[in-house]
């Protein structure tokens, strides 16, 4: 199973316990672990957002009033190499627009699946959302209450979204449906919106979308698309001819990217696949440390024992990668004491 860089740690529940502590490292000896949590429960969301296609090491141990039990045996996991999507299907099956994605991602080699709310808001929880790097949520022509998230799905994806998730929610009618919510403000980066304006020809303004040249939309139903007003967190995803047609949020460790018409008014399955390549090249990608020389979160005295140890020569300790080890490399790895950014 391809594991998202968001993973959810599950185990087993221990006799006696009120709770438990967890440890993650990037070595099985647990010597400098880079991450600690506490949980009450027998699972627990990773909140920071690891790197592709790399190996982890957790354990967890019980806690009481008594004090805290024996380290469990240790458990390891290993990241996929790309991004993990979740394609919410949020459409009214009039027409299905669900092929408009999955044929994209399909021709992409993504690894993703489909959750279908049913033209309900019956909606992925915090727990479905942390195995996806992700999420693209489309309502195609649905509207009436149940375009886009609803209170609970907006509730998950906003914790989500601060454990390191990425957003693309296409929705002619959410604003419609939902109304301007403190989701919509806070995340989404929406001010006001008038509703039913109309867009007929959209252009890439803002990253990820800058790219993506002006293209005339060809609805597959009734183009109900809305002209927004943003928020100064937010920057312009798409112009359209009558306003703004979408916002982008980039807060480093989450990102949102929000499209008042739907990706599938563009005509050409070329345009849909810059449109869901652009979000999915979007994904913050966990920031190298070059001066973690040994890998286990931490700048620290072992990296500069493999700096000295290399000195005048090549190899490992060469971090600035300029074929020597010297007195840059040592100035390098001091600069950066401590846990990697």
């Amino acid at each position: 199973q391809e594991i998202s860089t968001l993973p959810t740690l599950t185990w087993a529940a221990a006799g006696g316990a009120s709770g438990y502590s967890l440890e993650l490292s990037a070595t099985p000896d647990f010597t400098e672990p880079f991450y600690e949590a506490s949980e009450s429960d027998t699972s627990h969301v990773v909140i920071r957002a690891l790197g592709f296609g790399s190996t982890y090491y957790w354990r967890v141990r019980s806690t009481n009033a008594c004090g805290e039990g024996a380290w469990s045996g240790t458990s390891s996991f290993t990241t996929s190499d790309g991004v993990i999507v979740l394609f919410v299907d949020d459409d009214d099956n009039a027409p299905d627009i669900a092929p408009y994605y999955t044929d994209v991602l399909d021709d992409l080699g993504l690894t993703y699946d489909v959750w279908d709310t049913q033209n309900t808001n019956v909606e992925p929880d915090l727990q479905t959302l942390s195995s996806y790097d992700l999420v693209v949520w489309a309502s195609g022509h649905e509207w009436g209450g149940g375009a886009g998230p609803g209170p609970e799905g907006e509730a998950a994806l906003s914790s989500w979204l601060d454990n390191g998730g990425t957003l693309l929610l296409s929705s002619q009618d959410y604003l419609y449906d939902q109304g301007l919510t403190d989701f919509g403000t806070n995340y989404l980066g929406v001010s006001d919106y008038d509703s039913d304006e109309g867009q007929s020809v959209v252009a890439g303004v803002s990253s990820p979308f800058d790219l993506i040249a002006s293209t005339t939309l060809s609805y597959p139903f009734s183009d109900y698309s809305d002209v927004l007003e943003l928020e100064d967190s937010a920057a312009v995803a798409f112009s359209g001819d009558n306003g703004i047609a979408g916002s982008v949020v980039d807060q480093g460790s989450w990102r949102t990217a929000f499209l008042s018409f739907p990706i599938e008014a563009f005509a050409e399955t070329e345009d849909r696949r810059a449109v869901l390549l652009a979000a999915v090249n979007w994904v913050p990608k966990a920031e190298s440390c070059p001066q973690d020389i040994t890998g286990d979160g931490e700048v620290s005295v072992e990296d500069l024992l493999v700096v000295l140890s290399n000195w005048g020569g090549a190899g490992s300790g060469d971090i600035n990668d300029d074929g020597i080890v010297d007195v840059m490399d040592l100035l390098g790895v001091v600069a950066e004491w401590g846990s990697c950014p």
